[in-house]
């Protein structure tokens, strides 16, 4: 994970956090291979359904989950980090337009806002 502080007006900082493509690629995965023993497809017997075709199915929402997970223990780590004390809840702004795409794996750019709480 590469985290960048960046001082924008005010009080406002913005945090640029990149997570590396594999440790969303090997989560994602997981997730689908736990939730291939667990699904139900038309078709096939509960816990049945091959994983190809879980992928397909359940493909963009489970990266769009653990992007999401990934990015808040990011997030919250990156403060520590940089030993900031948000003031209020960040505001998360994607580089990237969609998180479910299917192109080959890439690093996964993000950026939070806050304003830290005065010293």
């Amino acid at each position: 994970m590469q985290v960048e502080l960046q001082s924008s007006e005010g009080l406002l900082r913005r945090l640029a956090i990149e997570i590396p493509a594999n440790e969303i690629d090997v989560e994602v995965d997981r997730r689908i291979k736990d939730m291939s023993r667990r699904v139900r497809l038309d078709g096939f017997r509960p816990g049945k359904a091959p994983l190809p075709v879980v992928r397909q199915r359940y493909f963009g929402q489970v990266r769009d989950e653990v992007v999401g997970d990934v990015m808040g223990r990011a997030y919250q780590a990156a403060i520590a980090e940089q030993n900031l004390r948000p003031a209020g809840c960040a505001t998360a702004m994607s580089s990237r337009p969609a998180a479910h795409s299917r192109t080959p794996s890439l690093p996964v750019p993000r950026t939070a806002s806050a304003h830290p709480t005065p010293r």
